[in-house]
């Protein structure tokens, strides 16, 4: 019979001198954006509606894309605007000019037709399918950075609490690998 787990094997625990000592032979993570975002982190942009969270998350997302690698990209989950909607917020009308994003920097829409269709083939839930479909573009696009915008749109998609709380462990766990 295998002996019982012991809780405190849960979690890793040395002094703050063994921790710095560990860490000294990992690579530092990179400056996504300037200090506010660095590799390997989970980051949650928030504010009232109607403030410009989805313009400078579109920024980032162009800006985190000159950075990186020659085959890295950067996907943004648009969760909100159409195609037609994303354009003309690009656009200037007087001049007829689009602005010109980095081709490292992609824009991903959701199907909500396609989600319910897979969900009800599959019999997986709405946050397993979402957080497949966003783990396979990962590999697809050899994405280092996603971007949600907008979650809480998302999660009403759902009409659930629980169904916030699953994603971002879900997206934590992905960050993880």
């Amino acid at each position: 019979m295998a002996n019982k787990p012991n809780l405190t094997d849960i979690f890793s625990a040395m002094t703050a001198n063994e921790t710095i000592e560990a860490a000294k032979v990992q690579r530092n993570p990179k400056k996504l954006w300037k200090e506010f975002w660095i590799e390997n982190e989970v980051c949650c942009l928030f504010a009232d509606a109607n403030v410009g969270k989805s313009i400078l998350a579109v920024q980032i997302s162009n800006m985190i894309a000159d950075k990186l690698g020659k085959d890295e990209t950067v996907l943004y989950y648009d969760f909100e605007l159409s195609k037609k909607q994303f354009e003309l917020r690009y656009t200037d009308e007087k001049n007829k000019s689009t602005f010109k994003f980095n081709d490292k920097f992609i824009r991903v829409e959701l199907d909500s037709d396609k989600v319910r269709d897979y969900c009800d083939a599959s019999k997986q839930s709405f946050d397993e399918v979402i957080i497949g479909g966003i783990e396979a573009n990962i590999n697809k696009y050899n994405s280092k950075v996603i971007i949600v915008d907008n979650l809480s749109w998302l999660v009403n998609m759902k009409d659930t609490a629980t169904t916030a709380g699953k994603l971002m462990k879900n997206l934590c766990t992905l960050k993880k690998k």
